[in-house]
């Protein structure tokens, strides 16, 4: 039977048909490294990545994918820690040294900087010198560090002037730098070591890669030895099924026994075909060699090449030469063909028993039970290459199980953590650090009522200064959780260190055993195929070193240097706030101390005791002294006379300058205004007013309320200015700043804000060095006064001896000014030597003005005459004139009728006779004459100046009569004159109004009016004689006139006449006086 089943297959095997087996093989080949790639990584990288990954494999070019991950490029655009996550899952084995590089990053020098700090800080260079500057490794570290504890702390602190009261915190200080700068030490020479480590890295990642392709093509060939055999295509999609689809693998293997179970019962010597598998082959080879056997009639198959075969086969799968599938085909082949040999054995006895005697049955009997025997005996052999095999697995198993590190279950690391922080958590420090967090995190964010930053930079509604009593409960507060944590850090910083170093050892542990791992089970894969000992993944160990590397780097877990620092530096933050508290509640202490005296003061600084009896300083009160002793007395007589005594104020009326006026009060006076009031007063009274202001100045001497506000100022700026030092104001000095603010607030302030100025104002104001100034001011301008009246009397007593003397300069405060009342004595003397010069200068004046009167047709020879013919008798203008009787003797005048005295015309001449001239000449109609006239014919030749200055008026005859409307006008004027209605009469100028040969303004002429009008009781005014000429809309006015002034209650009058001539104008249609011409005008001079 067997023999035709194995004819048969020969047959099958005959026809292979024709097609490309090698590119099948290795598109499944890429298959297998693909999928084993896909479940390593997961979804980690990309399609793209994934392809450009499996390419290299397959290529045997497993360096160029490891090159790309671990050097500086990246093909595609992975982030480096992606990057090196898709390797820590590809290549377990290599996960530590990738560890280190995804580790290597600025949060390992968290900490480091506080070392420094704490160093310079508190001068402890000796701990940096001895134990960190020296340490190489991190064991070097610690072994320094309790060499230094020992004899530095413990031993030379004392001498160093570190007691038992400061040296647990100077301990904990050191011991917290010291873990710092340990872990900078372990971070750097994780640094050093990284490039070996990364050399390691790639070495495991290629040595992983080649045996991923490896495996994937024992796994691959075995398939395809088993699809031919059995005469199953091989097609791609079968490969790829029989290497995914467990269910199609199995049917495949029953399939492939079947074959060989027809190969061991073919009758014939024919072999099967090479299946492309030579182990394969050669075991099929030693069924035919069996089978020849078999048909020799050997009585005892040799089984000695089947059990080789058998062990080669095992060596082979020991020695990872072939894969379990490989190996599981030979070893059955080989089985089935030891089976095929004891049937070739016993087939001959066993059909010939059912023919022979007993003897002879039980001699075939013997012979079938030989050859059983030694089929046996053959299986024996076997099953100790399989005992061998599977002694060897377990010993594999257990290898490899002891490698795991206990598993996936187990958690050493978080178990560590665990404990750790409950121990944290378990002591006293722990057990209030919640709180202590929950205040300081408010403290950091500015909303902690406990903080002392919060009451010194924040206002809120209803707040109030805390009492001492309170701000030292903040103060302690603080100082607990200070002192909490730094003891905290410091036990934290030991367990931290305790986890460290168990993650150390964890790691290096980790790095050892994955790779020794991995290269066990690399060496062994087709035995843990074939036993079934599934690739352990160390996906527990990876997690327990990232969670563990997590936690160091999570400020949230207890173990991690940024936990700590948060912790050292909040507990920094407490002292400070401690140290802040201590400075405030010291500061109002000492304010406390300083300025509860200054309440009693501030009341005495609040009464004087005057000539009247002790005086509330209130406003009030001083606002009445003043207005009863000073207020009188400052502004409506010591101001103005002030001014009036200055030498700088000239105090005269000038005709045709603007009136002098001064600052008076709130606004300006004139002088002239200014000398009607009491102010001016004769040097007598002024000294007696001097001596009331002495003692009313004494007064404000003794009241000293400049002193007293000095005091209180400077009570008020000590206390602002050490108020402006506490961060934090006591409920206590709250209390006290107010009560002297307010008993200073109760005394009035009439010093700081007034001047020289409002003074004059009538502002109230006892400021003593104003009024001593403006005493020693009044003063002076006495003395001052005083001299010049000595000086005046000498000069006029002077002059009436020589009158050639100028004593004017003397005497401008008199003559002609109101600055004080001169003596009686000066005006007497004075005035005699005024009349001496008046004469005088008279005299020489009259040599060049001979002129007393000179008239032409009745008019004075002044201004622009326009005439009618019914204003020349005759038709002739007669010029007529006289000479003053103290004027030279002049013997001719020259009447110029064309403005030229240069030339002289003949007949122009005529002769001075008992002081008077006359010359006529008659006018025509249309004409324009320039008359003049001047003295000739004088003492040595002189000649006298021309009259009128300029050398002429101007003459013209005019037509029309305006007699009556200017006699109108003039009654107007006349009848506003004597209502004494100042504005009615300048209503009858024009504003542009000007007087002939004199520097009179409008103004001038408005003021002096009103002065009159107050100054008179009745005015009566005459115009009488008027004479009036016209040219054009100009017309000449001459008369005379009367004013008659009278002041009743003194029973005076006084009279003045004139002949005046004024020129009008028609301005808008009324008749306006815009020019007089001359003579005196109707107000007094």
């Amino acid at each position: 039977m067997k023999k035709k089943l194995l004819t048969a297959l020969l047959i099958l095997t005959l026809c292979p048909q024709a097609f490309s087996q090698a590119d099948m093989i290795a598109d499944a080949i890429k298959d297998v490294i693909k999928s084993k790639i896909e479940d390593d990584i997961g979804n980690l990288a990309s399609k793209a990545y994934l392809a450009e990954l499996c390419a290299y494999v397959y290529l045997g070019k497993a360096d160029k994918p490891v090159e790309n991950l671990l050097g500086n490029y990246d093909p595609s655009g992975l982030p480096k820690d992606v990057a090196l996550e898709i390797f820590k899952r590809l290549v377990p084995e290599a996960a530590g040294p990738v560890g280190v590089l995804l580790m290597m990053n600025d949060a390992a020098y968290q900490g480091v900087e506080y070392f420094q700090d704490w160093a310079k800080e508190t001068n402890r260079a000796i701990m940096k010198r001895e134990v960190i500057d020296k340490a190489q490794t991190p064991e070097q570290m610690d072994a320094l560090w309790n060499t230094f504890q020992q004899d530095y702390v413990y031993t030379e602190s004392a001498d160093r002037g570190i007691f038992y009261a400061d040296r647990a915190d100077f301990l904990r200080q050191m011991k917290a730098a010291y873990a710092v700068a340990r872990k900078h030490l372990a971070v750097e020479i994780a640094r050093r070591e990284a490039p070996a480590k990364l050399a390691e890295a790639k070495e495991k990642a290629i040595k992983r890669l080649n045996w991923i392709k490896k495996d994937a093509e024992l796994k691959v060939n075995g398939i395809v030895s088993m699809l031919k055999l059995t005469g199953t295509p091989v097609t791609t999609a079968n490969i790829k099924r029989a290497l995914k689809d467990t269910n199609y693998n199995n049917e495949l293997v029953k399939k492939w026994w079947a074959e060989v179970d027809k190969a061991a019962a073919a009758k014939d010597a024919a072999r099967l075909p090479p299946s492309g598998d030579p182990n394969l082959d050669k075991a099929t080879a030693l069924m035919g060699d069996a089978k020849k056997q078999a048909a020799a009639g050997n009585p005892a198959p040799d089984y000695g090449p089947l059990l080789r075969e058998y062990g080669l086969n095992a060596d082979r799968l020991l020695t990872n030469n072939v894969s379990a599938s490989e190996y599981a085909n030979v070893r059955d082949a080989l089985r089935s063909a030891a089976a095929s040999l004891n049937d070739a054995c016993t087939g001959p006895h066993v059909g010939n028993m059912y023919y022979a005697g007993q003897e002879e049955r039980k001699r075939l009997q013997g012979l079938v039970e030989a050859c059983n025997k030694a089929l046996q005996a053959h299986y024996e052999a076997g099953d100790e290459v399989d005992k061998r095999l599977y002694d060897y697995a377990m010993k594999l198993k257990a290898d490899l199980e002891a490698l795991t590190m206990g598993g996936w279950k187990a958690s050493p690391l978080t178990d560590l953590k665990e404990k750790l922080k409950a121990e944290l958590y378990a002591t006293p420090q722990g057990q209030g650090l919640e709180k202590a967090d929950g205040i300081m995190d408010s403290v950091e964010n500015d909303n902690a009522y406990e903080a002392h930053s919060h009451w010194a930079k924040y206002s809120w509604e209803g707040k109030n200064d805390p009492p001492l009593e309170q701000m030292k409960k903040y103060r302690d507060g603080m100082a607990a959780r200070g002192a909490l944590y730094e003891t905290l850090v410091s036990q934290a910083q030991d367990k931290a260190t305790q986890y460290e170093k168990a993650v150390k050892e964890f790691e290096d542990t980790y790095n050892d055993s994955a790779a020794k791992y991995a290269a066990l089970f690399q060496q062994n894969s087709g035995m843990a195929d074939r036993f079934g000992l599934e690739q352990y993944r160390f996906a527990g160990q990876v997690r327990q070193l990232e969670t563990a590397r997590a936690s160091l780097n999570d400020e949230y877990c207890t173990l991690s240097p940024a936990f700590i620092g948060k912790r050292r530096s909040r507990g920094g933050l407490a002292r400070k706030e401690q140290a802040a508290w201590n400075a405030s509640i010291a500061l109002n202490e000492k304010f406390i101390t300083d300025f509860t005296p200054a309440r009693e003061e501030m009341k005495k600084l609040a009464v004087w005791t005057g000539p009247k009896g002790p005086m509330q300083l209130s406003q009030k009160n001083l606002e009445e002294y003043y207005d009863a002793n000073l207020k009188e007395f400052m502004v409506n007589f010591l101001q103005g006379a002030l001014i009036l005594l200055d030498e700088n104020t000239r105090g005269q009326f000038m005709t045709g300058q603007p009136q002098e006026t001064k600052p008076f009060g709130t606004g300006y006076k004139t002088v002239m205004e200014i000398a009607d009031t009491a102010s001016y007063a004769s040097l007598p009274e002024h000294n007696a007013k001097l001596e009331e202001f002495r003692k009313k100045l004494a007064e404000l001497k003794d009241l000293d309320l400049e002193g007293r506000a000095a005091r209180a100022a400077a009570i008020q700026s000590g206390m602002e200015a050490d108020l402006a030092k506490i961060g934090v104001r006591s409920a206590e000095t709250g209390v006290l700043y107010a009560e002297i603010n307010a008993e200073a607030a109760k005394r009035g302030n009439l010093t700081g804000y007034c001047n020289a100025y409002s003074v004059n104002t009538g502002d109230a104001c006892l400021a003593y060095a104003i009024f001593d100034e403006k005493f020693k001011t009044y003063e002076a301008r006495i003395r001052k006064a005083e001299e010049y009246e000595k000086k005046a009397l000498e000069a006029c007593n002077k002059s009436i001896a020589d009158p050639a003397f100028d004593y004017r300069d003397f005497t401008a405060h008199f003559f002609g000014g109101k600055k004080w009342k001169p003596s009686p004595q000066i005006q007497k003397v004075c005035g005699a030597a005024d009349k001496i010069k008046w004469d005088l200068s008279v005299k020489e004046f009259r040599k060049y003005t001979p002129f007393q009167e000179v008239t032409i047709a009745g008019r004075p020879l002044a201004g622009d005459l326009q005439l009618k013919k019914g204003d020349l008798p005759g038709g002739r203008a007669v010029v007529r004139g006289t000479l003053h009787p103290d004027a030279p003797a002049y013997a001719q005048v020259y009447v110029s009728l064309n403005g030229d005295y240069a030339h002289a015309e003949q007949g122009h001449t005529v002769p001075v006779s008992g002081g008077a001239f006359e010359y006529s000449f008659e006018p025509a109609q249309g004409e324009t004459y320039y008359v003049g006239v001047q003295a000739i014919g004088g003492p040595n030749g002189m000649k006298s100046q021309t009259l009128p200055s300029n050398g002429h008026i101007t003459l013209k005859l005019a037509g029309e009569d305006m007699s009556a409307p200017v006699q109108a006008f003039y009654d107007r004027f006349k009848a506003a004159y004597e209502a004494r209605n100042a504005p009615a009469v300048m209503a009858l100028l024009s504003p542009d109004w000007t007087a002939a040969g004199e520097d009179t303004a409008i103004t001038d002429l408005e003021e002096n009016l009103r002065a009159n009008f107050r100054l008179y009781d009745e005015i009566k005014f005459s115009v009488s004689g008027l004479k009036v000429t016209s040219q054009g809309n100009t017309h000449q006015a001459c008369y005379d006139t009367v004013i008659t002034s009278r002041i009743f209650k003194r029973n005076l009058k006084h009279e003045e006449k004139a002949a005046v001539c004024d020129e009008l104008k028609d301005e808008g249609g009324r008749l306006k006086i815009t020019r007089t011409l001359s003579g005196r005008y109707w107000y007094v001079k």
